[in-house]
């Protein structure tokens, strides 16, 4: 009887201790950190901390330390979820190198200290993080009498920390230096002739503060050029310093390639739609940095806009080419500069026609550069984006009718035309007229008063109009005609 008990007791024993063991290993794997990362405002700014998004946030590296032991409970790459034992954490997030000196090499860093987790707790955690190194940009002014294109075949602001150096120019480019730092300026160039100049020190109250140079700091140099009378002198016309957000700072390659998504299309980006038919549509431009050019391509059936060149790849940037769409579309296009959210084409699909009532496509092929990228670019495991958009015009259908009371010995009435289908009715009527076929010509119904209308008044007696039957129809803007009928004068 007691060896019963004692293995009943020990088969008790082991149940508890892995019924105990399956309930920690539960509540492990629901203990953890729930981690976002959001950016810091500028304080002058209305807005409140922007999560940061995909690529970015998978740059980051995170690290979790358990503030009793200083031990490492995770250090790797950004995960949402990461699990942890209970007690009380720092979590710093960590991006990019903080070099001593480097072209557009961002640091980005954020903490958070004290955070106690219980067991059984998925917590919640943001992280704030902000740009943690300083950047120098230059400006060339070129307002003056002379520009720097003019006198410099090549020129620059060389910017020197310790022992590293490194050069920013007309490219858009910045110079990134740990917090702290103290760097030098000097302006250094090459004359069109080919000679080198000696390096010309650049001072001002500005570039000798160390808040300056704080953490987040953009310092903005302007260069102009004055006379003198051994030639162009570089001087500083102004120094800017303004605190930067992650969002104005990150690196061009990080971010993804422009995207056009079609507004009224279908899902292979044709619209169809009738001639005078009020339609709505709209190219929408996703953007992650100013729009840096866009290239359009045109094949249009509509004669209308023969002018546009169907060999001719259009650009942007090119002012000529920019005015030639704007002006044979009816459109307005964004600048380069720009960060717009779309391109309407209402005002286009306003004017397409059908060529006298034959179908036109249209097609429309639109690339678009930001961030240093082609909305054509496909990388590897991208799928190739549609990028020609075909715009279908057809034939508005309306038709007419001649009541045998509204004819008479000498004249008839043609009824008003009755627009079918998605036309405008009201845009029929004011380019419409109604004709009659004399057995020669097509001719504009008209009252002996030369009144142009829907009725056809003759001037002979009656007695002497030998032609009783005739062919009516309505013609829309002088080229597409309805269905013909007859109207019957009575016999007197």
């Amino acid at each position: 009887m007691n060896k019963v008990k004692f293995l009943v007791a020990a088969i008790l024993s082991v149940l508890f201790v892995a019924c105990s063991e399956e309930e920690n290993l539960s509540q492990t794997s629901k203990t953890g950190f729930q981690i976002s990362l959001t950016e810091s405002v500028k304080v002058d700014s209305r807005s409140t901390p922007a999560e940061l998004g995909k690529p970015l946030i998978s740059q980051f590296n995170l690290k979790i330390t358990n503030q009793v032991t200083e031990r490492e409970s995770y250090n790797g790459s950004y995960k949402d979820f990461i699990s942890a034992a209970a007690g009380m954490y720092t979590i710093e997030a960590e991006c990019g190198d903080d070099l001593e000196l480097a072209l557009d090499n961002p640091y980005y860093k954020g903490s958070v200290e004290d955070v106690t987790l219980v067991n059984g707790e998925s917590k919640s955690v943001k992280v704030i993080c902000t740009v943690a190194n300083a950047l120098a940009s230059v400006v060339f002014d070129n307002n003056g009498i002379d520009s720097f294109d003019e006198q410099f075949s090549s020129y620059g602001i060389k910017v020197k920390v310790g022992a590293s150096s490194t050069t920013i120019g007309n490219n858009g480019k910045s110079a990134y230096y740990r917090a702290g730092s103290k760097p030098t300026f000097t302006f250094v160039g090459t004359l069109k002739n080919g000679t080198p100049i000696e390096e010309v020190p650049l001072e001002d109250a500005k570039l000798s503060e160390s808040e300056t140079f704080g953490a987040g700091q953009h310092c903005v140099i302007t260069l102009k050029l004055r006379e003198a009378n051994s030639g162009a002198h570089v001087e500083i016309s102004k120094v800017e310093v303004d605190k930067v957000t992650i969002n104005e700072t990150i690196p061009m390659e990080w971010l993804p390639k422009p995207k056009v998504e079609a507004e009224g299309f279908d899902e292979n980006n044709t619209l169809t739609f009738v001639e005078t038919e009020q339609k709505q549509a709209a190219l929408n431009l996703n953007l992650s940095s100013a729009l840096q050019d866009m290239k359009f391509k045109f094949n249009f059936q509509d004669e209308q806009f023969a002018a546009l060149d169907k060999e001719k790849t259009y650009q942007l940037s090119i002012a000529e080419d920019k005015a030639a769409i704007e002006t044979a579309l009816g459109i307005t296009l964004p600048d380069v500069g720009d960060k717009p959210e779309s391109i309407d084409l209402s005002n286009l699909l306003a004017k397409i026609q059908t060529n006298a009532g034959v179908t036109t496509t249209n097609t429309i092929e639109i690339d678009v550069k930001a961030n240093n990228r082609w909305s054509s670019e496909a990388k590897e495991g991208e799928e190739a984006s549609n990028l020609k958009y075909t715009l279908t015009c057809n034939k508005p259908e309306f038709s007419i009718a001649v009541q045998p009371e509204n004819c008479w010995s000498r004249e008839f009435t043609v009824d008003e035309v009755t627009v079918s289908g998605n036309a405008d009715a009201e845009k029929i009527k004011a380019n419409l007229k109604y004709q009659y076929y004399n057995g020669t010509d097509w001719v504009d119904c008209t009252t002996r008063e030369a009144v142009v209308g829907r009725t056809q008044q003759f001037a002979d007696a009656a007695e002497d109009i030998a032609t009783k039957i005739y062919k009516v129809r309505a013609l829309y803007r002088g080229t597409i005609a309805s269905d013909e009928v007859e109207a019957t004068l009575e016999t007197p």
